[in-house]
């Protein structure tokens, strides 16, 4: 149960660095 949530908080900060990622590229 503990490394599910975990899991879900990596793919959580993976996305939100994809966002950045992504914005940055716009530039």
């Amino acid at each position: 149960e503990e490394r599910e949530e975990r899991e879900l908080f990596l793919k959580k900060i993976y996305k939100e660095n994809q966002k950045y990622i992504d914005k940055l590229k716009d530039d």
